[in-house]
């Protein structure tokens, strides 16, 4: 939650979030990564739906009320391929 991102602002392909599993921590990289993507990029969530992290699947629920998330099927991801961001 402390390292500076800034450097790589606009310029990432693919962001794949599996760092802490509490709410302060979720927020902090998710929003870093929307700060890091460039257009076209994809943003991964892990353990989404696992009953051992339930803030993990209560935040992206969450924040899929705002921002085009999606299941990926009989995985433990959630993506952002584009679209709505929150």
């Amino acid at each position: 939650t402390r390292f500076d991102f800034s450097p790589w602002h606009g310029t990432i392909d693919l962001v794949f979030i599996d760092g802490g599993h509490v709410r302060t921590v979720l927020e902090s990289d998710t929003a870093q990564a929307f700060r890091m993507i460039r257009p076209g990029g994809v943003i991964l969530w892990h353990d989404y739906l696992q009953p051992n992290c339930p803030e993990v699947t209560e935040f992206l629920e969450e924040l899929g009320r705002t921002a085009d998330i999606r299941h990926i099927r009989d995985t433990q991801l959630a993506v952002w391929t584009g679209g709505r961001r929150p």
